[in-house]
């Protein structure tokens, strides 16, 4: 089996190289790696980032909400998030069975001392807590199946940034399953730190699954292609955002009244329907405009709006 040593923790990059194993590479065995991510939002592909994500709060901590090209729910990512990745050409019969793959990891886990058991459809937990997502995505005759593992993750951050209850979206729906979730340092039988846990987790990986990890080095070539990919689609507004698909944001006063419906498509303001003659403001302007934060607090400024603040949180909550 072979693997590749990532050192970045770039997600746009990282997200990208997944594409391209998956899409472009030549890979003639399976492959395995594990990665991290400064903190970023993570979506799945067919999701609505207006529905999942508390954007405002995003956006204040300068966090990415960025789209991955597996389906699954929406998650959390920073530098206590362990990554991994499986692609591999024998495909058959493997396409949504996800315990065939995390066979290798929850091995590894039990190896380490971790009492780690396969749950549900897609998921490894530890007792009743749940420390590991996963996705898959196929392409042609290649298949990738990738997860994460929390091991000392901001939770704080996770319950932060998503919405733990449904928010004023109204359309086609891949919600996110919201589970308990903790961390693997809390139950690893030796205290380490992340660097000091995936290089165990790797070790442990070839002892427990008896097999070997040799390196695949990125060419010139490839890496160049990744980097391209990572700013054409992955940093893209059109793809983040624009892939959503079409729904409608009931926007609310601070009675809890409605005063507006918006229809959305590719996250642009197709429609403004004003359903209260009492609103303060006819929010009718900011139909064929982006669905954004930056966008939609600029034109509140250029409508008069002082404060745009009170405006953006009904908008986008």
């Amino acid at each position: 089996m072979k693997t590749i040593h990532l050192h970045q923790q770039d997600p746009y990059w990282n997200l990208a190289l997944e594409e391209y194993m998956l899409k472009d590479a030549l890979i003639e065995e399976d492959l395995f790696y594990v990665w991290k991510n400064s903190p970023c939002i993570v979506l799945g592909r067919n999701q609505n980032p207006y529905r999942e994500v508390a954007l405002l709060e995003a956006s204040k901590s300068h966090i990415p909400v960025i789209r991955r090209i597996s389906g699954g729910g929406c998650v959390f990512h920073d530098e206590g998030n362990l990554n991994f990745t499986f692609v591999t050409n024998d495909y058959k019969g493997k396409i949504n069975q996800y315990e065939l793959f995390l066979e290798y990891v929850i091995k590894t886990l039990n190896y380490m001392g971790i009492q780690a058991t396969f749950h549900g459809k897609s998921d490894i937990y530890i007792g009743n807590t749940k420390i590991s997502g996963n996705a898959q995505s196929f392409h042609k005759n290649r298949l990738i199946h990738h997860g994460t593992l929390l091991f000392q993750a901001d939770l704080m951050g996770l319950n932060r940034y998503l919405h733990g209850s449904i928010p004023s979206t109204v359309g086609p729906l891949v919600e996110s399953n919201r589970s308990k979730v903790g961390n693997i340092v809390d139950y690893i039988p030796v205290k380490m730190t992340m660097e000091e846990f995936e290089k165990v987790f790797l070790d442990a990986f070839q002892m427990a699954n008896q097999l070997v990890l040799e390196e695949r080095k990125l060419t010139a070539i490839e890496f160049d292609s990744i980097s391209s990919l990572a700013d054409s689609k992955y940093r893209s507004f059109e793809w983040n955002y624009g892939e959503t698909p079409p729904f409608s944001k009931h926007i609310f006063d601070e009675m809890n009244q409605l005063i507006a419906i918006m229809d959305i498509h590719q996250a642009t303001i197709e429609h403004v329907t004003m359903t209260s003659p009492n609103s303060s403001l006819n929010l009718q302007f900011l139909e064929n405009q982006r669905f954004e934060i930056e966008t939609i607090k600029r034109l509140l400024v250029e409508f008069g709006i002082e404060d745009p603040s009170k405006w953006l949180e009904r908008i986008f909550r």
